[in-house]
């Protein structure tokens, strides 16, 4: 009986006391919030039932749960429609041998699990693709990837530095639905006009603890409980938890993996770069509401179907932080022998510090080296992993996983071979470095055969791949400041250079890197 009428609210509180379950419902969260908040008796129903256990999968769309122990809240739950559409399946018993049915897919508002509801069933999943794969498994259907992020919240900040010290001056976000800007937010206080547009929070003033504007931005994101799309979203996520902005929790995807996974081979996956490569217009704003209006177009051109929310640990145990982590750690340290007699070698970006994770691999059994040679047992990637790292792995055939692998196997607790994780193989969509001598998707083009280019003006780790590129066209490649007598020269796009004026004077062809990338991609 008491389940029933859970599934049944339009939004509730749900408190446990002892032997007994007492509800307060509300017509709908609005006025559950303003009971919060303002101790408005504005409920439309109470009740009492003896306890029983519960389940929250069930109940009904955009209402919102929240679960008390004795008057102290320990959950909260509501789900937002994502998707509606119908399933066509293989059934014996059914005279045309197929059945038809509508299905719904939820977002779980609190947490980054999603909700599969067809015919009876009401089933949960931690990520989208457990989901995609049950219902392939069962149905024969595809519902393919993450829904395209048909609804999102395009976010950007704007800050005095890259540490959370550095504190947050502007907020930007937008509401996407089905491609469509449905609603905007800006938030800064601006005291000097003339220095909004040179970036990092100049010309406004602090807003990190600015009461008014956390509660207008998470007004905002409760009318709008959608996932949050950044560029570089670790890096806005840290800012916008560590001030109270957001919870740990949110759920976050990065538009720097996703368009990777799509576009594995660009020489850069910085927004500037990337405005440039898709020829977006931009002005020379460097404000967060101008840059998170470059971003919604940049995702429109790129148009991204692999999104992969920032790992998070169970919050059922563990909180994500790497405080949790480093407490995890040191806990197992001296009692996990999950690594045991392991060599294991870290390569790449990650949410957590290198060292933390070194430290902890030491901690349960393993030893840790610098450079993957025949005694490495496991090679750990993060974001932007090493070339040759990777290569090396290859060539020795060392199993290369990803950090999620190892963070699972800390967290968890798990013996090596209990993890769901599998090695990444050289040949999926794992992002692997952008640019591998020996699988190269680069076309060769004749018109750089027997010509000198000088590449000064590009940043060295672009430079590099240039320059064999180049090589092995044929080309003459040269770096420096004082090579005039060239052919061509590839530069930096946007970069003011002295260099390139002199090459316009000289009539030498100027290619920016960006349109390069793009020749050599598609045989231009």
């Amino acid at each position: 009986m008491l389940q029933k009428r859970i599934d049944e609210l339009d939004s509730a509180i749900v408190n446990v006391v002892g032997d007994w379950v007492f509800t307060l419902g509300f017509y709908n969260t609005e006025r559950l919030n303003s009971y919060l908040e303002k101790g408005k008796e504005n409920w439309s129903s109470k009740g009492r039932y003896t306890f029983e256990e519960l389940t929250f999968h069930d109940i009904k769309t955009n209402a919102t749960i929240i679960l008390q122990h004795d008057g102290e809240v320990v959950a909260r739950y509501k789900y937002i429609n994502f998707e509606s559409g119908v399933l066509v399946y293989e059934n014996v018993e059914n005279k045309s041998g197929k059945t038809t049915g509508i299905y719904e897919v939820r977002k779980e508002v609190y947490s980054s699990s999603w909700n599969f509801k067809f015919a009876d069933n009401s089933l949960m999943f931690e990520t989208w693709e457990d989901m995609q794969k049950h219902v392939l498994t069962m149905y024969k259907y595809d519902i393919g990837g993450e829904l395209k992020m048909k609804r999102k919240l395009l976010l950007d900040i704007e800050t005095g530095g890259f540490q959370v010290e550095d504190r947050i001056y502007e907020v930007a976000v937008l509401a996407i639905e089905n491609g469509e800007i449905v609603a905007s937010l800006q938030l800064g206080e601006v005291v000097d006009e003339t220095m909004i547009h040179e970036g990092m929070g100049a010309g406004y003033a602090c807003i990190s603890d600015n009461k008014h504007y956390i509660s207008k931005f998470q007004s905002f994101i409760t009318k709008y409980p959608y996932p949050f799309v950044a560029h570089n979203a670790s890096f806005d996520r840290k800012f916008l938890v560590h001030y109270g902005w957001i919870s740990e929790e949110a759920t976050f995807y990065d538009s720097v993996r996703a368009i990777k996974r799509e576009y594995p081979h660009l020489f850069s996956y910085s927004l500037a770069y990337l405005v440039n490569y898709f020829g977006i217009e931009r002005g020379n704003a460097h404000t967060a509401i101008d840059d998170v209006h470059v971003l919604f177009k940049l995702l429109a051109a790129a148009q991204p179907n692999q999104w992969l929310p920032l790992y998070k640990a169970s919050p059922k145990t563990f909180n994500s932080s790497a405080k949790s982590f480093l407490d995890r750690g040191l806990k197992l340290k001296g009692e996990s022998e999950a690594f045991k007699g392991k060599h294991i070698v870290f390569t790449g970006a990650s949410q957590f510090p290198r060292v933390l994770m070194q430290e902890i691999a030491v901690g349960c059994g393993a030893t840790v080296g610098n450079s993957v040679n025949k005694k490495t047992d496991y090679l750990i990637c993060g974001e932007k992993v090493g070339t040759n790292k990777i290569n090396k792995a290859i060539e020795l055939d060392v199993p290369m996983y990803e950090d999620n692998w190892f963070i699972d196997i800390v967290f968890q607790d798990l013996a090596i071979e209990e993890s769901e994780h599998k090695p990444i193989e050289a040949s999926n969509n794992f992002e692997l470095p952008q640019y591998l001598s020996n699988q190269s998707p680069y076309k060769l083009l004749s018109e750089f055969e027997g010509k000198k280019v000088n590449i000064a003006c590009l940043k060295l780790r672009v430079q590099s791949i240039v320059r064999e590129l180049l090589e092995k066209m044929g080309a003459t490649v040269v770096a420096s400041s004082n090579a005039r007598i060239v052919d061509y020269m590839i530069y930096t796009d946007n970069g003011e250079y002295k260099l390139l004026d002199q090459a316009q004077d000289l009539k030498i062809k100027t290619i920016p890197v960006s349109r390069f990338n793009r020749m050599v991609l598609e045989g231009e």
